[in-house]
């Protein structure tokens, strides 16, 4: 959700869709284009679920403001690159990961 007040001096940004209780994380939930290198990692194919890696919550979440941040300076995104087909996904993800 975004907000601005009337006189448009204050702005505030809010994502609750991937609010969790521990900082341990182990899913890949978000937009791809905002999301980590390491929470990109997690969207690999694992044969076992065990071998599925973790990430810390709050340091995706610093990465997700960085790119906020650079959006809105920039007015682009920093990884371009579509995410409708797995093709276009990996290519995003190997983009962000290098």
């Amino acid at each position: 959700m975004c907000w601005a007040d009337a006189d448009e001096t204050v702005l505030v940004l809010i994502d609750f869709g991937y609010a969790a209780t521990s900082n341990e994380q182990s899913n890949f939930a978000g937009s791809p284009h905002y999301a980590a290198p390491e929470v990109h990692r997690v969207n690999r194919d694992f044969e076992e679920e065990e071998e599925r890696p973790s990430f810390l919550a709050a340091g995706a979440d610093v990465w997700s403001a960085g790119v906020c941040l650079f959006a809105m300076l920039a007015t682009a995104l920093p990884f371009s690159g579509g995410e409708d087909t797995p093709e276009e996904q990996a290519a995003l993800r190997d983009k962000v990961c290098s």
